[in-house]
């Protein structure tokens, strides 16, 4: 990433999707979510122009976001979980009890869900690719008809046979 803001700064902007609001600081981006920005945070599009650019980017090319550098603090386990859910390709979907045997927590498909449930940063962290172990879309804090519109995207724009 080359420019973080220098002070903590909210932007919005159009995605295929809906409206997205980007927050980042000097330390990295702490929320890309569908909703109004929070409350106190100052509005400075032009501070966050490189993220904003990156998360338009993230459309086309699910890779866009992975060098933004992310100050979403979390627990020891929701980070596993975050770093384990980057690692799942784009155009591909993994289920909660996958992810969390993956971890080496077999039966622990709900505590993936629930550290999954407080991501505040989408797309970077893609939660829209954790679905039930049925193949239903399971639930999304941005609703579920955004989260197959995002696996849709991404199925899309993945050439075929390619991993990522």
């Amino acid at each position: 990433m080359s420019r973080l803001p220098s002070r903590r700064s909210a932007a919005t902007l159009a995605t295929p999707v809906g409206r997205a609001v980007v927050v980042a600081g000097p330390a990295g981006v702490s929320w890309i979510g569908f909703d109004d920005p929070p409350d106190g945070v100052p509005v400075d599009p032009q501070a966050l122009r490189p993220i904003t650019d990156a998360v338009q980017r993230w459309f086309d090319d699910p890779s866009a976001l992975d060098d933004v550098p992310l100050d979403a603090p979390v627990s020891r386990f929701a980070g596993e979980v975050r770093a384990a859910l980057r690692e799942v390709p784009a155009g591909s979907t993994t289920t909660y009890g996958q992810l969390a045997r993956r971890l080496g927590r077999p039966g622990g498909s709900r505590a993936v869900g629930r550290a999954l449930a407080t991501n505040p940063v989408s797309l970077a962290v893609p939660c829209h690719r954790v679905v039930r172990s049925d193949g239903t879309p399971g639930g999304y804090a941005w609703g579920v008809d955004r989260k197959l519109a995002l696996l849709t995207l991404e199925d899309r724009n993945t050439p075929p046979g390619d991993p990522t």
